[in-house]
């Protein structure tokens, strides 16, 4: 894993897009007509996708020295609080509520606000 990482890093640095990156676009809607139109088996994956991609993001400053290494572990302690949540939320199914789904949507998104305020760089997010 941290091979994977050390080379998303380096490509990152040549400024090509990592694939952990590019492949995941979200929306970081938290209303709640978005997330019930989106089918109910799906919700916690597509949770699970954002929270690898803000995982990607965050390792990747750190690397590039736009995070320090408190900053960086605060925020990896406050994204896996976030995942421990989201697995006591889902459902035997593997699926969230739309409540569920929009409780962990809103901390992704004060701890991507959190992070891009430690990134002076943030603008390229």
């Amino acid at each position: 894993m941290k091979l994977l990482l050390t080379a998303a890093a380096a490509v990152a640095a040549l400024g090509v897009a990592t694939p952990v990156l590019a492949q995941y676009n979200y929306t970081r809607t938290t209303s709640y007509s978005d997330l019930a139109a989106t089918p109910a088996d799906s919700r916690s994956e597509t949770l699970a996708q954002r929270a690898d991609w803000l995982e990607a993001r965050i390792r990747q400053d750190h690397d590039a020295g736009y995070l320090d290494g408190s900053d960086r572990d605060r925020a990896l302690d406050r994204l896996q609080t976030i995942r421990d949540q989201q697995d006591r939320l889902d459902r035997d199914d593997g699926s969230l509520t739309v409540a569920d789904a929009q409780l962990i949507q809103d901390r992704l998104n004060r701890l991507e606000d959190r992070v891009r305020d430690d990134d002076p760089h943030s603008r390229y997010w």
